[in-house]
């Protein structure tokens, strides 16, 4: 004799394939913006653009290339991380963001 215990297992397994199943959203499912902390056609813009170009390819997604030059890179980090942490806003970083700008200046307005 099955216990009930078992039983109900048993019938509830039965039952998993006709549930609705929750699938993940793949990323990226729209265009990835990269920033770049320098004005365009500089050695930055140009390794972002191959970089981005080779990364669309593999990931079959758009990557919008935004310029924000100003400030030692301040500008352009800041938008960064003010933007949602999604995964869809990334920055191309610098010496000058991460490590000058932190060193040089009392207060900056990203983390």
């Amino acid at each position: 004799m099955i216990p009930h215990r078992l039983a109900r297992a048993a019938f509830a397994a039965c039952l998993l394939p006709a549930l609705p199943a929750a699938h993940a959203q793949t990323f990226p499912a729209k265009p990835i913006t990269l920033v770049v902390p320098h004005s365009a056609g500089g050695t930055s813009d140009i390794l972002a653009r191959t970089v981005a170009a080779e990364a669309a390819k593999t990931l079959g997604q758009t990557i919008v290339i935004d310029n924000k030059g100003g400030a030692n890179g301040t500008i352009a980090a800041k938008q960064v991380a003010s933007a949602a942490p999604d995964g869809y806003t990334l920055l191309l970083a610098t010496a000058s963001t991460h490590g000058i700008n932190p060193s040089l200046y009392s207060r900056i307005s990203y983390d």
